[in-house]
């Protein structure tokens, strides 16, 4: 901004003051406008308010961090692929063991857990859960200030693994993220179909607990069929590795109460 461009109407006389007033927006006693053209006169001054401007503009980005992006989280979160029931359940979750294990999940150290299973009936809460934990990872994570991106989450729904093709590139896309994602999460294992959908998920999940990197598992498949399913192996890393509460006992939220009929 230069004095004959700016927005204020100010008029200099002989003495160098400055009759802007009331509109005058001081800097270290002196109209801020006028301060502005002395300093635009020599390089030092140029240099001076670029730094200013440097300093605003990286402060203005902190206090839009310090509020962790609240504002448009639920709908970064959408993009993710988080079903929009749960975004909406988040806002006021029921205290349910899941999202206790949840949170005991987010808290534990990052080297020695690195699954969080939620296997258990339809209903009680797992999905809300898992969109609970990458809600918190999204406010974790540190964001580029260059590109304004964060650290690669990935939700996938199983059931998206049934159209896996040995020959589709897009295909191939969605495994390499799936193996490189800092947070993973399979909704509803068990909806994969047979075949390639099984193979690529315990591929994937092997591939991440040799890489130390997270993952968190829905499933309504009871333990003994996931077993078999999936394999010993990938089961026995999910127990040793894992936070597994037991939610086969839960009732279920979407029971609607039945109303009693009159005699």
């Amino acid at each position: 901004m230069s004095y004959e461009d700016s927005r204020y109407p100010i008029r200099q006389d002989l003495r160098g003051e400055c009759s802007c007033k009331p509109q005058c927006h001081p800097v270290a006693g002196e109209c801020g406008v006028l301060y502005e053209f002395r300093l635009r006169k020599t390089p030092e001054g140029v240099a001076i308010l670029r730094e200013a401007e440097r300093r605003e503009h990286s402060d203005a980005i902190a206090r839009l961090e310090g509020r962790d992006d609240s504002a448009d989280l639920p709908y970064r979160l959408q993009r993710l692929g988080v079903p929009v029931e749960a975004i909406v359940t988040l806002r006021r979750p029921q205290e349910r063991p899941s999202l206790v294990a949840a949170r005991k999940f987010l808290g534990a150290p990052r080297e020695l857990i690195l699954f969080l299973s939620l296997q258990g009936p339809a209903g009680v809460g797992k999905t809300v859960a898992a969109a609970a934990v990458v809600q918190a990872t999204c406010r974790r994570l540190p964001r580029d200030r260059a590109t304004g991106t964060r650290e690669p989450i990935v939700w996938t729904p199983a059931s998206r693994l049934t159209r896996l093709s040995a020959f589709d590139g897009a295909d191939e896309e969605l495994l390499a993220g799936m193996r490189s994602a800092q947070l993973l999460v399979v909704d509803d294992m068990g909806d994969e179909g047979t075949g390639l959908g099984v193979s690529a998920i315990v591929d994937v999940l092997k591939d991440r607990e040799a890489k130390k990197r997270r993952s968190v598992l829905t499933s309504n498949v009871m333990p003994d069929v996931f077993r078999r399913r999936y394999g010993e192996g990938l089961a026995d890393r999910i127990n040793g590795k894992g936070i597994n509460p037991n939610l086969w006992a839960e009732k279920s939220m979407r029971t609607k109460p039945t109303k009693e009929t009159k005699p």
